[in-house]
């Protein structure tokens, strides 16, 4: 308890004390990889956990100028795409298959039933690979899953008091927590089953607001969201009103920063890759289409108020797609959408 009270929902993020956010957000990405991992390090918490890694469904995230595999022998869909690793462990043989370079961004489809057919399955994923799988030892995992929502809680608060001035840079040296997940994520389904979870969790986003209610970032975020709400776009002599945002989980959050940041890679593809946990890709949608207004808002804000560049535009562009293709590649999600949210 003691440990875990250190990682509080701010403790990525300076103080009048310690202005210096760059090393707290170093310093705790650090001591996290530490405590999860042991005396042995991170490198053979990875390696383990790794060995666990029996998903029905490939997770890896690509962004663009990525060469991917389409098999339309085995494809359902138009958009369906393979990683190179996933179509090279398959059985594509005398099939109508093409390498592509893609541009926008993409994610590999292996073992969506969705999108692609069974046969088309590698020997590694597909329903046949997580019948059985075993589960990691208690002792492997049982740090990680006490501090990983007190470490998301304070990633988000991060972005929140990054977001009251300006931009954040999301590189890895400004954002080292970020990108640390990354690398926690390509564990596989262990992992990213814990990070759905606290996602997900009503309790954990909760506690955040209770715990932060009353400092400036909480207060910016909440302002932010009122904001865009209220705002009406005039376009070709049609009103386009934004309905208030009620959000309830760290992955609603997540997605309005998403937004909010015009898309960025590092954050997108991390919320991305959780996609082939079912009841992640769901609630996802759920909230992707909430927000949708927003977006468009956001495209139309970003065009007339920034000058910017084509090349620029068209960048942001490809990130929307990069999400809305994952979502919406299949039949299934598009008609629930559609009876559910009256599209």
């Amino acid at each position: 308890r003691g440990i875990k009270s250190s990682f509080r929902y701010d403790c990525l993020c300076g103080s009048s004390e310690n202005p210096s956010k760059l090393s707290n957000h170093y310093l705790f990405t650090k001591l996290f990889a530490h405590l999860i991992a042991g005396p042995k390090g991170i490198d053979e918490l990875t390696r383990a956990l790794k060995n666990f890694d029996y998903s029905d469904r490939c997770s890896l995230v690509w962004i663009g100028d990525y060469f991917a595999y389409r098999c339309r022998t085995c494809g359902l869909t138009p958009s369906m795409s393979l990683c190179g690793a996933c179509f090279n462990a398959g059985n594509h043989e005398n099939h109508d298959f093409n390498k592509f370079k893609s541009t926008c961004g993409g994610a590999c489809d292996c073992g969506d039933p969705c999108v692609m057919k069974p046969s088309g399955n590698c020997r590694f994923h597909g329903p046949d690979k997580v019948a059985n799988r075993p589960c990691p030892p208690r002792n492997l995992i049982a740090v990680l899953q006490f501090l990983l929502p007190s470490v998301m809680k304070a990633l988000m608060y991060w972005f929140w008091d990054q977001c009251k001035a300006e931009e954040p840079s999301l590189n890895e040296n400004e954002a080292p927590m970020l990108f640390f997940l990354h690398r926690l994520h390509a564990c596989g389904w262990v992992t990213q089953q814990l990070m759905v979870n606290v996602m997900i969790d009503l309790e954990v986003f909760a506690d955040l607001i209770a715990d932060c209610s009353a400092t400036p970032a909480y207060r910016s975020y909440k302002a932010s969201i009122a904001l865009r709400s209220q705002t009406n776009i005039q376009e070709s002599e049609r009103r386009l009103s934004i309905k208030e945002l009620k959000h309830k989980t760290l992955l609603e959050s997540f997605l309005y920063t998403i937004v909010k940041l015009r898309f960025p890679e590092s954050l997108s593809t991390l919320l991305i890759g959780l996609l082939p946990i079912n009841e992640f890709k769901k609630l996802f949608i759920d909230a992707y289409v909430d927000h949708y207004e927003t977006i468009a808002s956001t495209l139309m804000i970003t065009s007339r108020v920034r000058n910017i560049s084509p090349e620029v535009a068209m960048q942001l562009n490809n990130r929307i797609v990069h999400i809305s293709v994952q979502l919406f590649s299949g039949v299934d999600h598009a008609l629930r959408m559609v009876k559910e949210k009256r599209l």
